[in-house]
């Protein structure tokens, strides 16, 4: 696959990642479950703490699709260059979804 064929690859794979941990309830409600935890986490008192702090911030980046595209890209970034067959085929899977829920939002359809 030659560069710029993989970073269009890469940036659906991320793209559909951050859409899917940010807005997607996930199989059987996983991400729902895990956002909840995590206000639950940042409403319990600890915002007065570093680690409350912490956990505020991360459950603030975990509303926006963007701050955890760029979380994920970071990560992306090094499957990019350091590649294997089992970092391209999670690379694919996930481009293949991502233009799949492009299509479907651009199209109307979801």
């Amino acid at each position: 696959m030659d560069t710029l064929t993989r970073l269009i690859v890469c940036a659906l794979a991320v793209y559909r990642l951050a859409e899917m941990i940010v807005i997607d309830d996930g199989p059987f409600g996983v991400f729902v479950d895990f956002r909840g935890w995590l206000q639950r986490r940042t409403l319990d008192g600890l915002n007065r703490t570093l680690l409350g702090n912490v956990q505020r911030e991360v459950f603030v980046g975990m509303t926006c699709v963007y701050c955890v595209g760029i979380w994920f890209a970071f990560v992306f970034a090094f499957l990019f260059y350091f590649q294997n067959i089992f970092s391209d085929f999670a690379i694919i899977f996930l481009a293949i979804s991502g233009l799949h829920s492009v299509l479907a939002t651009k199209l109307g359809r979801q």
